[in-house]
């Protein structure tokens, strides 16, 4: 097989690093993370060492000395194997190989047939109810429910405790980049919230389910992020539980602008915005690169039967998920830089395979966002085009 060694050099360095248990420190410049590689520190790597350079999308230690890419960082994981690496990060960030048909080929035979692509999807059910649930009815039967569903009690108890905080900083901060619609569905945890949060935590949930659930780190047993960070929800789609959520920070306490938590080998993540009403009620749904280009959207949206959504990243586009943009108009609205025409060739491939009615957004290639559009009061010099599957 051939791997696509451009595509997997583009993962955020951060996000391969989380996923091989690197943990985030709380730096006052916000650039070093506990190294994963513990066995070659002395001190366990008590005291951060790992650089992030995001401009060249690498790391270094400066403690046991490791140093590289997405790739590089990899085969650390699989001890060396250059192959093995490769193939997790094309199944991990869902990015196709070079040459999909050999692959295919030398995959082992089982003795019950695997699902096709289209057999995978999932359909959206609108005669199904939706239920709001009340967690602290169902705490007491917590060790009793399956794991997916423990999870989505964890997520949801964070996100529900966000929306309780003071929401001052979040609200400027959204009101500072131009959006001025409703961001109640948003939280925000600062700096004098996680204590309190990783009290509240332990109470009712087991240590182990929130390191398990990427939560937790497994080095300090606490709050696995940066604080003055937003809280971008990803709904669970037949009840108001959260499968997942993004961390937004809004000060400069860390290089990661925004990290995504969740366990999608438990439970995939639904775009943000991406929920029971707008798949019930709306026929044109946008999928733009990052929420805040939805909510630049969903600011000057003047048409009831449309909405705006966005996915955590190109891994994210999972088709079991795809299949509820099914009867739906889909517009792809991604940055006019090199990723983003590379995560808009990625989707927009996946959606006309599914015979999802799909177009692209076309604006000033010298703007490069919905965000940068809203600012210029400049969204209606948006064109559309709709896209034929070459077959």
């Amino acid at each position: 097989m051939k791997y696509d060694l451009d595509r997997l050099k583009q993962i955020p360095i951060n996000e391969v690093l989380a996923s091989i248990g690197a943990d985030y420190a709380i730096q006052s410049n916000g650039k070093v993370m506990h190294c994963f590689n513990i066995q070659a520190h002395k001190n366990q790597d008590k005291k951060p060492s790992l650089a992030v350079y995001a401009k060249s999308n690498s790391c270094h230690c400066f403690a046991c000395g490791l140093s590289g890419g997405p790739i590089e960082m990899a085969k650390m994981a699989f001890n060396g194997d250059f192959k093995k690496a490769c193939e997790w990060l094309h199944s991990a960030w869902n990015i196709p190989f070079l040459d999909a048909s050999s692959y295919q080929a030398i995959q082992p035979k089982v003795a019950k047939r695997m699902p096709t692509l289209k057999e995978k999807v999932k359909v959206f059910e609108p005669q199904k109810e939706f239920k709001n649930i009340v967690l602290r009815e169902i705490f007491g039967d917590y060790k009793n429910l399956s794991r997916n569903m423990q999870l989505k009690m964890v997520y949801t108890f964070i996100y529900r405790y966000s929306l309780l905080t003071q929401q001052d900083k979040k609200e400027a901060y959204y009101k500072n980049r131009g959006i001025t619609c409703d961001v109640k569905t948003i939280g925000f945890l600062g700096w004098s919230d996680i204590a309190r949060l990783e009290q509240e935590l332990t109470k009712y949930f087991p240590l182990e389910d929130l390191q398990d659930f990427k939560v937790f780190s497994k080095k300090k047993y606490g709050w696995n992020y940066s604080k003055n960070v937003c809280v971008v929800p990803c709904f669970d789609l037949y009840t108001d539980l959260i499968c997942g959520f993004s961390l937004r920070t809004i000060s400069g306490d860390s290089t990661i602008k925004e990290l995504n938590v969740n366990c999608s080998e438990l439970e995939i993540p639904l775009p943000f915005n991406l929920t029971y009403s707008t798949l019930k009620n709306k026929e044109w749904i946008w999928i733009t690169e990052g929420h805040i280009d939805a909510l630049s959207g969903v600011t000057q949206n003047k048409k009831e039967n449309s909405d705006f959504c966005s996915f955590a990243g190109v891994w994210a586009y999972k088709e079991e998920v795809l299949g509820l943009f099914k009867d739906k108009k889909v517009i792809v609205a991604f940055d006019k830089d090199n990723a983003g025409r590379n995560s808009e060739a990625t989707l927009v491939a996946k959606l006309l395979y599914l015979g999802i009615d799909t177009y692209i957004a076309n604006w000033n290639e010298e703007v490069n966002d919905l965000n940068d559009l809203l600012n210029l009061n400049a969204l209606n010099t948006i064109t559309l085009h709709r896209q034929k599957r070459i077959s």
